[in-house]
């Protein structure tokens, strides 16, 4: 029997309400492999945690013969030493890996090399991203930039705030006249700022 995977990185959602990141990709790809959608286990974690929901429950499920597919090879693990700890666990089971876009199967020797391979790719493709955001980042701050999000509130704005609270408006009144909630009124009257 074939069984899916999904993963996507984080639960993060847009001013919408809508999750930053979405399964569609990965699930119009394991529906076109025929997999049902009660037989497709999903997670919106991290793919470097060990504590996946999604995985755990896939891997208590499947048995001897069957496949799992997945989308991409990442989606299962991030780093190679947890995607290959996977890979042996199933392995053991008798059960196979397929990687749609990869184009891996690992039911023969050779799709099990090349899994090897791939996922020490994929891990190195990881650090680099890694190192190039945090490189970026180093240079914006080095350059005078800011880094997180820009603040709602204009340092005149701040001033205000604290001056229209020391004459006596309340966080209430602050609030509803910069359009901002009650913490951030308090976080600029606690910071003095």
């Amino acid at each position: 029997m074939n069984y899916g995977y999904m993963r996507v990185s984080t639960t993060k959602r847009g001013q919408d309400g809508e999750y930053v990141q979405s399964f569609a990709l990965q699930e119009d790809a394991l529906t076109a492999a025929g997999i049902p959608e009660d037989r497709i286990f999903r997670d919106r974690m991290s793919g470097t945690r060990s504590d996946r929901p999604g995985l755990a429950d896939l891997l208590s499920v499947v048995q001897a013969g069957d496949s799992v597919v997945v989308w991409k090879l990442d989606r299962l693990g991030r780093s190679a030493r947890d995607l290959l700890n996977i890979a042996h666990d199933l392995k053991g089971k008798g059960v196979a890996i397929r990687s749609i876009q990869d184009g891996i199967d690992t039911s023969g020797s050779l799709g099990s090399f090349l899994l090897t391979i791939l996922a020490a790719v994929a891990e190195l493709e990881h650090e680099n991203i890694s190192e190039r955001v945090k490189a970026g980042i180093a240079s914006s701050r080095a350059d005078g930039g800011c880094i997180g999000r820009k603040s709602k509130l204009s340092p005149a704005a701040k001033r205000d705030i604290i001056a229209s609270n020391a004459a006596g408006s309340s966080i209430t009144e602050l609030s509803r006249r910069y359009r901002v909630g009650r913490t951030t009124i308090h976080r600029v009257i606690s910071s003095g700022s």
